[in-house]
Formats: C-alpha cells, structure tokens, sequence
C-alpha cells in the first residue's frame, strides 16, 4: 500500500472564475490540512459564491467584475501582486512549496502571468538542487 505524506508548510496560490470552480475543488481537494495562502475568485455581480472547502489557513477573495474580461483582469491583478510578493528576483529566497493554480485559460495575460510564475518556481527549484 502506498502512502502520501503532505507537506504541512505548503503555500498555496489558487486563482479563477465561475467557470473554474469545479476544477479549483478538485485542486483543494488534494490540498494538505494545513496549507496556508489565498484563493482568489473573480465572479459576475450577483453569482454566489460557491461554498469551496479550503483549509483553514487560506484566505478566500473574491472580486465582482461585469464581463469575463475584467474577472481575468482581477485574477491578473492578484497573480501578479502575488508573483512580486512570494517569487523575489532572487530564486534563493524563495524558499517553501508551492500549489500554484490559475484559471481564466482564455486570458492572454493570465496565461503570461502563468507562465512567469512557473518560470520563477523552476528559477527556485533549480537554485535549491
């Protein structure tokens, strides 16, 4: 039998909208109990807020935009200010593990901001080795 031993100091980073809300279950579903951090979910005005089992040490935003341009344009905005607060020019410092998750595929600029979050977890994973 196989056993899975979670990291219990993972940093997570959950971002999307309404339409990625089945997909970020399945990623906190896999979350360990004690991992910390924030999910951010842009939503139409008016949608509720869909009840979402995070741990009790990530921090759940959500931000109301009328079209589906503005709601990328918020997980963009909070990819980014999390991009320059975890993932400092310096991979050495950044330190930890990570969950990062983003949604909002049809984002132009959400997909450049994944893509630059990827790159400065590799920067960071490759410093460590």
């Amino acid at each position: 039998m196989t056993r899975f031993v979670r990291d219990p100091a993972q940093h997570v980073f959950l971002a999307g909208d309404g339409a990625d809300v089945a997909l970020l279950g399945a990623v906190i579903a896999g979350l360990p109990l004690r991992a910390y951090g924030q999910l951010v979910l842009a939503l139409a005005p008016g949608a509720e807020v869909p009840a979402l089992p995070v741990p009790a040490r990530v921090q759940v935003t959500v931000h109301r935009a009328a079209t589906l341009e503005e709601r990328a344009d918020r997980v963009a905005a909070a990819s980014s200010a999390w991009l320059r607060e975890w993932m400092p020019g310096d991979p050495e410092r950044s330190r930890g593990r990570f969950t990062v998750w983003l949604g909002c595929a049809a984002s132009e600029r959400v997909g450049e901001l994944d893509r630059a979050i990827s790159g400065a977890l590799e920067a960071a994973r490759g410093a460590r080795a």
